[in-house]
């Protein structure tokens, strides 16, 4: 449920930072949060995720330019592991393989603004 609100708190200060017209610079797609909530949570949670996701839905604009970069799902797991955060800390061995792999056989597709 944290990530669900995150995300729309980051998708409204992006929202924010296009209207000013500030250049800005994000880590995240928000279709990874699907991914990898349905990898980790049971059934029940899964449905009260997407219920409040949809409530929570922002309509952030979309990029002007996506990179998309990859790594092995051990270079990611190891990753994890060297910045030591808490939450990440979390993510098991075998969710960060699944998670890798999904997400880079999914259509994670964006429209990104033509420039």
């Amino acid at each position: 449920m944290h990530f669900a609100l995150q995300r729309a708190q980051q998708a409204q200060e992006v929202s924010a930072a296009q209207v000013a017209g500030t250049p800005l610079i994000a880590d995240f797609m928000t279709q990874k949060n699907d991914i990898f909530a349905r990898l980790t949570l049971q059934e029940d949670e899964w449905h009260l995720y997407r219920a409040l996701a949809a409530r929570l839905e922002v309509s952030a604009p979309a990029p002007d330019f996506v990179v998309y970069l990859q790594a092995s799902p051990e270079v990611l797991f190891s990753r994890i592991q060297k910045r030591a955060v808490p939450m990440e800390l979390q993510i098991s061995e075998p969710i960060c393989m699944r998670c890798a792999t999904r997400t880079t056989s999914s259509s994670i597709t964006t429209t990104a603004r033509r420039c």
